[in-house]
């Protein structure tokens, strides 16, 4: 396969597609409350507010594809680094997302 892009624009390209990826999940989760998008999301089942899920959902979408893009914009210039704490920062609003979702829903 004769590619004319070296190997990190590509890289950095499939980052820029995927993070448009999230932003327009986030725009269908937030703005037009698509929650079947959301993985395990059953609204027969859900009890609780929806918008508010829809918010919580999108905003971090949002984050995630903002992320997403800053990592891609910056791994060539400071190398692996960038993706460990990419990864770790990810994990952290990850755990902290569900516990908010989880516990906001009790109270």
């Amino acid at each position: 396969m004769d590619n004319h892009l070296p190997g990190g624009a590509r890289k950095m390209y499939i980052g820029i597609a995927l993070s448009l990826l999230f932003f327009l999940a986030s725009y269908f989760i937030w703005k037009k409350q698509k929650l079947w998008l959301l993985a395990g999301y059953h609204e027969e089942n859900f009890i609780g507010d929806k918008k508010r899920l829809a918010r919580d959902a999108g905003i971090f979408t949002f984050i995630i594809g903002l992320l997403t893009l800053a990592m891609s914009l910056l791994i060539d210039s400071y190398g692996d680094f960038v993706g460990i704490i990419y990864a770790i920062v990810i994990a952290i609003l990850s755990i902290g997302f569900l516990i908010k979702v989880n516990v906001g829903e009790r109270q």
